[in-house]
């Protein structure tokens, strides 16, 4: 399995106007192998269209990053894993794709997009515990230009 990591355009500028820093409001969405990423897409309205089903242990927006950290040693953004431990025999998903999102308004955007992390090939899920797990707990870090 790979995992291809993209942001969105807007991450950079939004993580430097601090979204990183409103914990609070990151969440982690779930989306079908069908949809392709776009770095031009800037609102979770325009993904959503091809979210996981609403069922089974899996909830509409996906999950908040419970116990993150504002950017902090280094200006990096680290987050403990993502973790569905209820998906039943009602789910069966094909999960494509992992996106971070803001959920709410940030600088002006209504709920943006920050980063994708495409799977491939896509996971096939069928009653079974699933955990999304950051590299090294790291979700996001800004790097100075040499």
């Amino acid at each position: 399995m790979s995992v291809t990591v993209q942001g969105y355009d807007q991450v950079g500028n939004m993580a430097l106007q601090g979204v990183f820093t409103d914990v609070a409001n990151l969440k982690l969405m779930l989306v079908q192998d069908m949809y392709s990423f776009d770095s031009a897409h800037s609102l979770v309205s325009d993904v959503n269209g091809d979210e996981l089903y609403a069922d089974g242990g899996y909830a509409t927006g996906g999950k908040a990053l419970d116990g993150a950290s504002a950017m902090v040693s280094g200006r990096s953004f680290t987050s403990p894993s993502v973790n569905w431990t209820a998906f039943d025999t009602a789910f069966t998903g094909v999960i494509g794709h992992a996106i971070l999102y803001h959920d709410g308004s940030f600088g002006g955007v209504a709920s943006p997009v920050l980063s994708c992390w495409t799977f491939s090939p896509a996971i096939g899920i069928n009653n079974v515990p699933w955990a999304f797990s950051w590299l090294n707990s790291t979700v996001y870090k800004i790097s100075e230009a040499v």
